[in-house]
């Protein structure tokens, strides 16, 4: 895929037969090479285990949530923010540029899954503190999951976007 212009924000990103791999350098946290990328095709889905024939491209919904990473005032960056300083003893006042210090920023994961034209992002830490790592997932200025690195997952996204509608048809 063709590197970021006005329409594509991603950087130079290969087909592996599942999903879009690349790295990118996001303006809100130090990195010398930049993190891994991983943009999830709705078709490579591990419910639905097929692999596709031909490489889709990221959806609009995707490309909006990857922009809104590359703010430098990111709304998702913020609340993933908050939410490690709430959940790692590490990080109570912590900038990122002491998270840095304490975890490493490994994946970007870019989900299928998507809300009020917003896809879902993951993000998956390791640190020397934490055999398992940190995932959180999150939706806009909102995280929706944090925990063990491998529950970053599509499922995730997925159980949150059911939650919400389930509260909306309920009227909250």
């Amino acid at each position: 895929m063709a590197k970021g212009t006005d329409d594509n924000p991603f950087p130079a990103l290969k087909w592996d037969g599942w999903c879009w791999r690349g790295r990118c350098v996001l303006p809100w946290i130090r990195s010398a090479r930049g993190v891994e990328l991983l943009v999830r095709s709705a078709c490579s889905d591990a419910a639905e285990r097929t692999k596709p024939t031909a490489a889709p491209p990221p959806t609009a919904e995707q490309v909006a949530a990857f922009r809104l990473l590359l703010a430098p005032a990111s709304p998702t960056a913020a609340a993933v923010l908050s939410s490690l300083r709430a959940n790692v003893p590490e990080l109570p006042s912590a900038d990122w540029d002491a998270v840095a210090g304490v975890l490493e920023l490994a994946d970007v994961i870019v989900f299928s899954s998507a809300g009020d034209g917003v896809a879902y992002t993951g993000f998956v830490f390791n640190g020397m503190e934490y055999e398992h790592g940190i995932g959180v997932v999150a939706h806009r200025e909102r995280v929706a999951h944090i925990g063990f690195a491998e529950t970053a997952d599509e499922a995730a996204a997925k159980k949150d976007l059911r939650r919400l509608k389930s509260a909306k048809r309920a009227g909250g």
